[in-house]
């Protein structure tokens, strides 16, 4: 693992389960459970307080998502401190 990609890891929560929902609107990285393993992909939505827009692959493409995802269930997770 190379010195960029700890530091990266470091900056990251654990994941939390899909059942808890993040507190603050924005950005998160997601993966599907393990209950779902055909979508293993680790991607990008955006929650808005309500609801997880859909998830991509590239995280420039969630940040104004408005739209609700298909998927609901996401494990989650996001920055150690705000950016």
């Amino acid at each position: 693992m190379n010195t960029t990609t700890h530091a990266r890891a470091r900056e990251l929560t654990g994941w939390f389960p899909a059942d808890v929902k993040p507190v603050h609107v924005g950005v998160y990285h997601v993966r599907y459970p393990s209950t779902m393993p055909s979508l293993g992909k680790f991607l990008w939505a955006r929650w808005n307080g309500e609801f997880w827009t859909a998830a991509e692959e590239k995280f420039i493409w969630v940040e104004e998502e408005m739209n609700p995802g298909g998927v609901q269930c996401k494990e989650w997770r996001g920055l150690t401190e705000a950016a």
